[in-house]
């Protein structure tokens, strides 16, 4: 699954989410073709339109990654941009009002000058919308309308083909202290299989949902955030919308109650692109701190967040699932390097203590020998001085006791036999 982001440079970029690997659509940087929108064109998804500030719309080979195309709106900053697949004609408004729509078809090679002119008749329109302009959008069902507004501008609903306004918001009556209520429209967005009903995110928190067929007023509104919204998205589940702010923060919320259900926190920078994949399941947003984030809906978590260097206008999802035997196989690799590194690892460190315990028995056999010599040779040192001292002091040893103790004995009894024949003597 494939996602593609573009950034302040006019550098578009293609991330794969399962091996979050990065590769480059364009390589030239240029602050003059910031990217403003992108869209496929065919549905196998082998060109992507992209409209810059400078008024340029490029088509580029996603195959080969090159432009093949480049048409000139001739209009100068340019703050929006849409492609209508229905026709094959782009439409660009810049903050001055000026709405231009021009078509991708190639011009027939021109003959007379009447010709001439009945061909860019054809090939361009050019209409003047109420200023000034913070938002715009074109309905994604039939792509018939588009719609604009901004500050103290409420947003107005214009037919494509004949310029014509068709239907004018309202302001939301006077509040309790019949003060009346700012006016500041900063992003809003059709509901995908309705040209009718549309939601509008305010500078000041707010949401609201205008229905053309109901009435002027909004049809539902409520304050929800603190901070200005800075983009909103419509799910392809037509009750929830996902909406982000100035601060980073992206909320779902559902259209019924128009009350929060999920939050997304993990981005610190405003948030400048949002795109849901076709499946519904996963959410990319990303924005002026540089991160592109993927999120899972079902798991409400992030699955992937990667730095890309440069501040971000867009992303868009292609219709790609998600592979996920690329994604095993890329644990699965990982996995096999942990273990692989780990047992690298214990055959160094089982090296290194068996020769270590070599050299430690050896050290201890040494060392031991070495003590039994030593010892030995105290031990008759030892002995030798033991003797010496003893005999100095006129003690005897065991060996010499037990000589002197034979003798003494025999004395005695020597001593005894003499005493006896003395005695005899005497008597006779």
């Amino acid at each position: 699954m494939r996602i593609f982001v573009g950034d302040r440079l006019g550098i578009i970029k293609c991330v794969s989410i399962e091996n979050t690997s990065v590769s480059f659509v364009n390589l030239k940087p240029n602050r003059n073709k910031e990217i403003i929108e992108m869209d496929f064109i065919d549905q196998n998804e082998t060109q992507l339109i992209a409209g810059s500030a400078n008024g340029i719309v490029d088509i580029y080979d996603l195959n080969k990654f090159e432009i093949t195309k480049s048409i000139n709106t001739n209009i100068d900053s340019v703050f929006s941009f849409k492609y209508l697949k229905s026709s094959n004609r782009v439409i660009v408004c810049n903050k001055k009002g000026d709405v231009k729509i021009q078509s991708l078809e190639e011009q027939i090679v021109e003959e007379e000058e009447e010709e001439k002119e009945k061909e860019k008749e054809k090939n361009f329109q050019e209409y003047k919308a109420n200023t000034p302009i913070a938002t715009f959008s074109v309905d994604r069902a039939q792509q018939t309308l588009y719609s604009c507004g901004g500050k103290d501008n409420l947003i107005k609903v214009w037919d494509i083909s004949t310029g014509k306004n068709v239907f004018s918001c309202q302001n939301l009556p006077l509040d309790d202290l019949g003060l009346r209520i700012p006016i500041w429209d900063r992003s809003h967005d059709w509901k995908h299989n309705s040209d009718n009903t549309f939601v509008v995110g305010t500078s000041y928190g707010g949401i609201r949902i205008f229905d053309t067929r109901v009435k002027k007023e909004p049809v539902k509104s409520r304050d929800i955030l603190e901070f200005p919204v800075n983009k909103v998205t419509n799910s392809i589940d037509e009750n929830y919308t996902f909406i982000g702010d100035t601060t980073g923060r992206t909320f779902k919320v559902d259209l019924r109650k128009i009350q929060s259900v999920n939050s997304y926190r993990e981005s610190v920078g405003s948030i400048r692109g949002m795109s849901e994949h076709h499946s519904g399941d996963y959410l990319g947003i990303c924005g002026l701190d540089r991160f592109l984030i993927v999120y899972d809906l079902k798991l409400v978590k992030s699955m992937m967040k990667v730095y890309l260097k440069t501040q971000m206008n867009c992303c868009l999802f292609s219709k790609q699932g998600f592979n996920a035997k690329v994604e095993t196989e890329k644990k699965n690799k990982k996995k096999n390097q942990v273990t692989n590194d780990s047992e690298s690892d214990d055959e160094v460190s089982g090296s290194s203590s068996s020769s270590e315990e070599n050299s430690s028995s050896e050290q201890s056999t040494s060392s031991s020998s070495g003590d039994e010599d030593d010892s030995s040779e105290n031990s008759e040192g030892s002995s030798d001085d033991i003797d010496r001292y003893w005999n100095s002091l006129g003690v005897i040893n065991d060996e010499e006791s037990d000589l002197v103790s034979d003798e003494s004995d025999e004395q005695k009894k020597g001593k005894k036999v003499t005493q006896k024949k003395k005695r005899r003597r005497k008597k006779k």
